[in-house]
């Protein structure tokens, strides 16, 4: 017999793969003394659950090694010997298909792990693209609001420094409103104090023409008092009283009254 060289393992360890379905016929005829139908060939596109899912499936004889036999006296004569060594040589030769399907077996999951990870490969550059597309995208809609927050700050910085010099010039003119009012507060304040002046000189000047008039009225009063007193003592004499005095007394003193007169 020649030596079975054990055929190379992929790197990454594979599930332990079910035998093939030729093989498992033989085995089970073999131990069982069972003739089962050989089912077709396994498909090798067939995913691991589905071979999990043919290990599970039974096969069942067309018919069984009892219903073939003689009797119940039949025994093993050479031919059915030689046909045990054949299914022997049989297992074995399966035992070496089993080995070439692992190995063929390996062999996709390599290439099929390459694929996959081509395929990955190819989704991976794929999403990146997705990405950078998106990522550019949003770069550019990030960068159009941001001008467009830089204009609106722009303005709003414009408007600010509008407002600031308006509150300036609004500022300059109130100081110099106040400026004014105060000056206008000192002036009205010393007219007003001018005025209080004047008005006290004048109420002094008033008491002073009253206390004077006072004065020529007490005058006036006192000389009206004089003049009836003179008038009283010095009246003058009437005709009646001049014709009597004449008749009545002497010249002489009508000459002494006369002087009198003229003295006083």
């Amino acid at each position: 017999a020649v030596p079975r060289t054990p055929p190379p393992r992929s790197p990454n360890p594979s599930p332990e793969r079910p035998r093939s379905a030729l093989a498992a016929a033989i085995l089970a005829t073999t131990l069982t003394g069972r003739t089962v139908a050989i089912p077709q060939p396994r498909q090798r596109s067939l995913s691991e659950s589905d071979s999990a899912c043919v290990e599970q499936e039974c096969f069942e004889p067309y018919a069984t090694v009892a219903q073939l036999r003689m009797g119940p006296n039949w025994k093993l004569d050479g031919s059915e010997e030689s046909h045990i060594q054949s299914l022997e040589i049989s297992d074995n030769y399966c035992e070496d298909e089993e080995d070439m399907d692992t190995y063929l077996s390996d062999k996709e999951a390599e290439s099929s792990c390459h694929s996959n990870g081509k395929r990955g490969e190819d989704i991976s550059i794929r999403s990146r693209k997705a990405w950078g597309t998106m990522t550019k995208e949003k770069f550019r809609e990030l960068k159009q609001e941001n001008w467009t927050l830089n204009s609106a700050c722009q303005a709003l910085a414009q408007r600010v420094e509008e407002t600031k010099q308006q509150m300036e010039e609004l500022l300059l003119k109130l100081k110099s409103l106040e400026k004014e009012n105060r000056k206008l507060k000192e002036a009205s304040e010393m007219q007003r104090e001018e005025e209080a002046a004047e008005l006290l000189s004048l109420r002094e000047q008033a008491q002073e023409l009253v206390d004077e008039n006072d004065a020529l009225k007490m005058t006036v009063h006192r000389l009206n008092v004089e003049l009836s007193r003179y008038q009283t003592k010095f009246r003058p004499l009437s005709q009646e009283e001049v014709k009597f005095s004449k008749c009545s007394f002497a010249p002489e003193v009508h000459i002494i009254l006369f002087k009198i007169l003229q003295i006083t």
